[in-house]
């Protein structure tokens, strides 16, 4: 009897979980209704929050594309029965006629509405919109865990948020993901369209997806204008930010109208990562900057701990620099460049940091915008002593400039800016010519040879990858040694030469 009891139960909760299915509500009018005569966006958030399943809402419109739907006070809050979510797909929506790329149906506040849409269930999801004309927020999310706003070739744009407005609010959300939008533009991407924060993440925010290395994954996030104020502010923590355009036109000239104070300010944001290792992932940040009194900084980073800040470009900024450092990632040290030659550029840095090198910012006054890493070059090590050198060709006559993180991932602030001298370092050169690696990729072993017993005098193999990390460590006593691949992955490796305490050299290896 109990086993039958037991079966029974098992049974109708299979089909408690199978009978709780998604609805799909067809919009098909403009209206700002409440019935289902000519579906309106408004009936079907009302039919969805009252179905338990994730329902989603699709567009369809008659007539040719864009269709306005102008609404005279905020949608119905979407909650979702059993706080399951509701997807709203304005990319559902046909062309009809319409040949643009920009979304087909627009949400548009009037100037008196103070919320567009406003989310308070978990797993919405939010694609091909234009929000627009709102009075205090485009879209909220509140507590709505994995919510997805915008993807590839599928992503929304905010725009005209009055009063202080805030394009995209985000308030006690674990989970979620932001791609392909345009937030603080107009639906081209070159001219702004007047929100005073872009995008607003609180304390009690975590593990949010902010663009991605990805094609289209990115977001702009641009145009946002008033005094001190931010395309990007957070409290949250453990936020990924990657492949973004943060402060200029979609085309990376400077945005038409934008007087935006800073692109991303961190206040006590702990554990982020803005940037990354991999192609893509690098956000440009630019142009952000005051016009009027030319405060603003790239990223301004106050009281965090633990932010890496990695392979972006940064230039052309406020008189507060690309990156302004207010007590925050612990005021990790800045690095500082002794020398810059066309073949080497030399340093000092806290023990073991991880160093990257960038060209200087081009077509600002250094005075005004400080120094700034527009151009990525390359990642060295510093040794225990803090010394550190990257090896390669630079072009005489640009400044470089440089930030130290260390394993933590606490990122420092910009380097001053020292000029590459267009001679060579001798000394370094011929210093670096005596040891080689071969073969340079390695499947599964290489050889370094030594060629100078001096070297050979506290000689030790150190083998980092792409987030600093040690991989590989060895002492180096032969003129040849074999250097096998063990478990090594796949990937793009750097390594250090180190005799007596101080780097001899340093490279790439690469391992397929």
């Amino acid at each position: 009897m109990k086993k039958k009891l037991l079966v029974l139960s098992i049974l109708f909760s299979l089909f408690s979980i199978l009978s709780v299915k998604g609805n799909i509500y067809t919009v098909t009018s403009t209206v700002n209704g409440t019935t289902s005569d000519g579906v309106s966006l408004r009936w079907a958030i009302t039919q969805a929050n009252a179905n338990p399943g994730v329902d989603t809402i699709k567009f369809n419109i008659t007539g040719r594309a864009p269709h306005t739907i102008t609404i005279t006070s905020t949608l119905p809050y979407i909650t979702g029965a059993n706080g399951n979510g509701t997807v709203i797909d304005g990319s559902s929506q046909p062309a009809n006629g319409f040949s643009g790329v920009s979304p087909k149906i627009i949400i548009d506040g009037g100037g008196t509405t103070n919320t567009a849409l406003y989310f308070n269930a978990s797993n919405c999801s939010v694609f091909g919109l234009v929000v627009t004309h709102l009075n205090g927020a485009g879209v909220e999310f509140v507590s709505a865990p994995n919510f997805v706003f915008g993807a590839p070739n599928k992503g929304n744009v905010i725009n005209n948020v009055a009063n202080f407005g805030v394009g995209l609010s985000i308030t006690g959300c674990v989970g979620g993901t932001i791609q392909g939008n345009k937030i603080g533009t107009d639906t081209t991407g070159t001219i702004s369209s007047s929100v005073y924060t872009g995008i607003s993440m609180d304390a009690s925010t975590h593990d949010i997806m902010v663009g991605g290395g990805g094609a289209g994954q990115g977001n702009l996030i641009s145009g946002q204008t008033g005094p001190n104020s931010c395309n990007i502010i957070m409290q949250a923590s453990r936020i990924t930010i990657q492949g973004n355009i943060i402060g200029p036109a979609i085309n990376l000239n400077r945005l038409k109208g934008s007087n935006v104070s800073d692109g991303i300010y961190l206040l006590g944001a702990d554990s982020c990562i803005i940037g990354g290792a991999v192609a893509g992932q690098g956000n440009i940040i630019a142009y952000n900057i005051d016009t009027t009194s030319t405060i603003g900084a790239g990223i301004q980073n106050q009281g965090t701990h633990a932010d890496l800040i990695s392979r972006n470009s940064i230039y052309c900024n406020g008189n507060w620099g690309g990156l302004e450092s207010i007590a925050g990632n612990n005021s990790y040290p800045i690095p500082v460049i002794t020398s810059a030659y066309t073949n080497v550029i030399n340093g000092t840095a806290p023990s073991k940091a991880i160093v990257e090198v960038f060209y200087n910012q081009s077509g600002c006054t250094t005075i005004i915008y400080g120094c700034s890493g527009e151009t990525y070059l390359g990642t060295a090590y510093a040794d225990v002593a803090g010394n550190w050198n990257l090896a390669g060709t630079f072009t005489g006559g640009l400044d470089v400039t440089a930030t130290a993180t260390d394993s933590v991932h606490n990122t420092s602030a910009f380097a001053n800016c020292t000029q590459v001298s267009v001679t060579t370092n001798i000394n370094e050169l011929s210093y670096n010519n005596k040891f080689n690696i071969y073969p340079n990729p390695v499947s599964s072993f290489t050889n370094l040879e030594v060629n100078d017993n001096l070297l050979l005098q506290g000689c030790e193999f150190r083998l980092y990858d792409v987030f600093g990390r040690e991989a590989m460590k060895m002492t180096v006593s032969q003129n040849t040694t074999i250097i096998n691949r063990n478990k090594l992955a796949n990937g793009v490796y750097f390594y250090q030469i180190i005799s007596n305490g101080s780097i001899a050299g340093s490279g790439k290896l690469v391992v397929e």
